[in-house]
């Protein structure tokens, strides 16, 4: 639940085995949280969008399985050099397809992500 990143911020998440709950209220003065947790194999990116809906990635390199790091403009994999825009679709490669996806859904005031889906 923590983060080192200046333009994310450490939230207060309830992260279960099946999913991550967020109150919307951590994103008053954030675009990004990085959420990290002993339960998530990799760190979750939930990104707020403009029109006030969300969506999460899973911060795993498709190309290898490594761990991708947040570049404030996008993410990066440190192993092998892929890089992924800001809705993880892949701007350099060897990666050739885009970040995992989460259905991210809006209930009484939370963000909740469905780490199953």
């Amino acid at each position: 639940m923590l983060s080192s990143c200046s333009t994310t911020g450490s939230a207060l998440a309830v992260v279960k085995p099946d999913s991550i709950e967020i109150p919307e209220t951590e994103f008053q003065s954030k675009k990004i949280l990085i959420i990290k947790n002993k339960i998530l194999e990799f760190d979750v990116a939930v990104i707020a969008k403009p029109d006030k809906s969300y969506y999460a990635l899973r911060m795993e390199c498709t190309h290898q399985m490594n761990p991708v790091q947040f570049t404030g403009n996008g993410f990066y994999c440190p192993t092998h050099g892929s890089r992924f825009n800001m809705d993880g679709n892949v701007t350099e490669e060897p990666a050739q397809f885009p970040l995992k996806r989460y259905k991210v859904t809006i209930e009484s005031g939370n963000v909740i992500v469905h780490l199953n889906t």
